[in-house]
């Protein structure tokens, strides 16, 4: 609670004539915006009875004896920007502030983060099934959709919130009555409020059972709730003298006033604290200042012009002016068509006493006519049915004009739409006011589901860990298409397929909610539905029935890498000294491949014969000797291949020339060795 600075000497009253002048205060208050609430509700009082009643009918100047067809289009005109704005509700999804992960100084606070965006994560969740649990609990879409039917017709709409500690849950009430609202206004241009308080009047016995008050409480004609009986000036208008007792409960601030523990009490003007109190009559029932508990009110208009308080509704002057002279017109043709296809004749010599022929219909007939007797036809002209035509339907377009309805959402049979794309351009003009009535509804949508989750936060220690800091709420609009339409399908597709939308928010736009993801993830731990759902049915049908056939024994593949260091640097590495720090030098001896197929070299060196890359092996005996060779060749110095016995005995050019299997001629040195190996056995 604000208080006055502790230098300003504040009044202190005694608790009865505090609670007297606090009354007296906020009636007074209330009571100079009188003349604002009386002309907004002749306003709602007309369009209800336009809309709801029989003021159309009784408006109209039609002669006695006129065709009387009633034609009210103003209800249906409600009807259609309720269902374009209101008809699929909307979505309450809470965000939250997340961090990257990848910005962290390091693994143990890159863990850290991202624990904690899962954490932020969940209490967004969390958060929405509670917001979606509020909606349910009362009433649904079904609730906006009324109030969207309401503020469409009068203008605006009302709810008042509280939470319910019998029942523990969050109220949302609707105000039916929106003539009942009266408003203190914070800043001239009627947007911020300072107060807003709901009066309403009941019966004296019901006051007393109720609420507790003396039998002496101070009435109010019905009508003129803040008109008491001692107040002289009573309005000319009233619709009754009968006694009632006068509620008031106000949410918010008054000039001068303060509370402390639900007791009120005067403060300097600028220490003002919110308060909710409830008045009956002259008893000041309940006080509450604690600001997250009180109950609250939210008024949404139905649209809004230039430094006018209250809404607009859906239904203007015109509007109603036109279809007042439709129905005026129709008449007219109608009764002029009825005199001329039901036609008049004139008969002659016909005394009083005589009764005249009477017309079958559908009947050739031949009427007797005595000596003097005659009928003759009127000619009446006809029914000038292109005039009244095309005034009806000049009236009809103004109409659509006027209200912004779309002539294909009166059902008109003459408007032919070939196309979707056609038809959203034909319902352009009503889908801007639904979404210009989004566009004003949305922030109050917020604040007031924002104070909800406040409000059952004092009361639930659970619901209090959620709210913090860092998330907001944000208001999801379906779109003006319907999900059935290919076109609202085809569009969600190609965000899903192009990463653009995460499956929750896809199954959230089909209406569906994130259970269904829980369904899918149980659905993948079973063999049959995880085929379904991978569209792999064939290939595990082709496995039962044909299953795969093991192709052998397991084979294991092992890759050793190797690194080689140079002499120097081994014996370097051992000193422990650093590889080029050592006691040895950095030079020595070749690396690489070129270094390992130098020492391989020098390995073999008397086992090979030839020259790179040709060389060919030689095999040693035991006695250290090359096996199957001759004394040096003279022309290369190395040993030559003994001479092998051959079928052609050594002669080219006869006999077999290579040895089966071998590969290589007898002639070659490799063949005769193959040769050798051959006849051991080997």
């Amino acid at each position: 609670m604000a208080t006055a600075d502790k230098n300003e000497k504040v009044p202190e009253y005694a608790t009865k004539s505090a609670d007297s002048d606090f009354i007296n205060d906020v009636i007074a208050a209330f009571s100079e915006a009188e003349t604002e609430i009386a002309e907004r509700n002749s306003k709602i009082t007309e369009r209800d009875e336009y809309i709801y009643g029989d003021r159309l009918e009784k408006s109209l100047d039609i002669p006695i004896g006129h065709d009387f067809t009633p034609v009210n289009w103003l209800r249906r005109t409600i009807e259609i920007h309720k269902n374009m704005f209101m008809s699929r509700g909307f979505n309450i999804v809470s965000t939250y502030d997340s961090q990257d992960p990848e910005n962290a100084a390091d693994e143990k606070e890159k863990e850290r983060v991202k624990i904690e965006n899962k954490k932020q994560k969940e209490f967004a969740e969390a958060r929405k099934r509670l917001v979606d649990s509020i909606i349910e609990d009362n009433g649904g879409s079904s609730l906006w959709s009324m109030l969207a039917e309401n503020a469409g017709a009068v203008g605006d709409a009302a709810v008042k919130t509280y939470y319910d500690e019998d029942d523990k849950k969050f109220v949302i009430s609707p105000i039916e009555s929106i003539d009942n609202i009266r408003v203190l206004w914070a800043r001239d241009d009627f947007r911020k409020t300072q107060a807003v308080a709901f009066v309403y009047q009941i019966t004296l016995q019901e006051a007393i059972s109720d609420y507790g008050v003396p039998a002496n409480t101070p009435t109010s004609p019905l009508g003129s709730p803040l008109v008491f009986r001692s107040n002289t000036q009573m309005p000319s208008s009233n619709y009754s003298q009968q006694k009632m007792v006068t509620v008031i409960e106000v949410t918010g601030t008054l000039d001068g006033w303060g509370s402390t523990n639900g007791k009120p009490n005067k403060v300097i003007p600028g220490h003002e604290n919110k308060f909710n109190a409830l008045i009956v009559g002259n008893k000041k029932v309940r006080l509450i200042d604690e600001e997250k508990k009180m109950p609250r009110y939210y008024i949404f208009p139905n649209r809004r012009e230039r430094r006018r308080p209250w809404g607009v509704s859906d239904i203007t002057s015109a509007a109603i002016d036109i279809n007042l002279t439709y129905i005026e017109t129709l008449s007219d043709w109608r009764t002029h068509a009825s005199k001329v296809n039901f036609q008049k004749y004139k008969a002659f010599g016909f005394g009083p006493d005589v009764q005249l022929p009477k017309n079958e219909a559908r009947k050739v007939q031949i009427i007797p006519l005595a000596e003097g007797q005659d009928m003759q036809r009127l000619d009446q002209g006809d029914s000038n049915q292109l005039d009244f035509r095309a005034q009806l339907d000049e009236m009809k377009e103004q109409f659509v004009r006027e209200t912004g309805i779309s002539r294909v959402l009166f059902d008109d049979p003459s408007v032919t739409l070939n196309s979707n794309q056609a038809l959203l351009t034909s319902m352009k003009p009503t889908s801007d006011i639904a979404e210009a009535k989004k566009q004003l509804w949305s922030p109050i949508l917020v604040e007031l589901f924002m104070d909800a989750l406040e409000t059952i936060s004092q009361y639930d220690k659970n619901v209090k860990d959620l709210i913090g800091d860092s998330f907001s709420l944000k208001v999801m609009w379906p779109s003006i298409m319907q999900k059935e339409d290919p076109v609202f399908q085809q569009m969600l597709l190609n965000r899903f397929n192009a990463n653009t939308m995460s499956l929750q928010s896809y199954l959230e736009a089909q209406g569906e909610s994130k259970e269904e993801i829980d369904r899918i993830r149980d659905e993948l731990s079973d063999p049959v539905t995880a085929a379904i759902l991978g569209r792999i049915v064939n290939v595990m049908a082709q496995n039962l029935i044909a299953p795969p056939q093991p192709q052998g024994p397991e084979v294991k593949t092992n890759i050793t890498l190797r690194g080689d260091l140079t002499p120097q640097q081994e014996a370097n590495h051992a000193t422990k000294l650093g590889i080029q720090d050592g006691p040895f030098p950095a030079t020595m001896g070749p690396q690489g491949n070129q270094g390992m197929l130098a020492y391989e070299n020098a390995d073999n060196q008397g086992f090979t014969t030839g020259a790179y890359p040709n060389q060919q092996p030689v095999t040693m005996g035991p006695d250290g000797k090359p096996v199957g060779m001759q004394a040096n060749d003279t022309n290369t110095g190395q040993q030559a291949p003994a001479q092998l016995t051959t079928p052609a005995n050594g002669q080219e050019g006869q006999g077999v020339m290579s040895q089966p299997g071998s590969g290589a001629t007898t002639t070659s040195p490799q063949g005769a060795l193959n040769q050798q190996q051959q006849a051991a056995g080997n």
